[in-house]
């Protein structure tokens, strides 16, 4: 024998927030898609630059920077561009520190990454820099020497 049993208000009252939960999810998921958006272009030397534009900040900056150093002999090399965080778009300087291993010095070292974007529509213009520095003590000499690397360049992007 079977039974046939109604739902009960409580029934509908959960199928009814289930309903509204991904009617809201569906409205409120476009909106901050369209609030987000990807980057993607390259920088006065020709190596690609990528980041994530979410409201008036971005994050997820990705590049590669030519940086010099001011040691004898003179070295200088690409170094990665990818500092942690998120900034303003705001076209003001903002800057972010991290310890990461550097391949024109070799060993790990303090970064210091500087971040300027500004957008008009889908088009950003920008400017990365960054530098780092290291010391050596030499004992037989009594001696420090210091090295300091940097490099800046300007960068435009369209979103994809």
């Amino acid at each position: 024998m079977t039974s046939k049993r109604q739902p009960t208000a409580v029934a509908w009252q959960v199928a009814l927030g289930v309903i509204v939960a991904i009617a809201t999810v569906t409205m409120i998921g476009p909106a901050s898609a369209a609030n987000s958006a990807q980057f993607k272009g390259k920088t006065k030397e020709g190596s690609a630059i990528t980041f994530l534009k979410k409201g008036s900040s971005v994050a997820s900056v990705n590049s590669q920077i030519h940086v010099t150093c001011d040691s004898i002999p003179i070295k200088g090399g690409i170094e990665l561009f990818k500092p942690p965080g998120m900034y303003k778009a705001d076209g003001k300087w903002h800057s972010a520190h991290a310890s990461r291993t550097t391949v024109v010095l070799g060993g790990k070292v303090g970064f210091m990454y500087r971040v300027k974007v500004s957008f008009k529509g889908q088009h950003a213009v920008g400017r990365i820099t960054l530098a780092f520095g290291s010391s050596y003590y030499d004992a037989a000499t009594n001696t420090t020497t210091f090295t300091n690397c940097s490099g800046v360049t300007n960068f435009q992007a369209q979103s994809i």
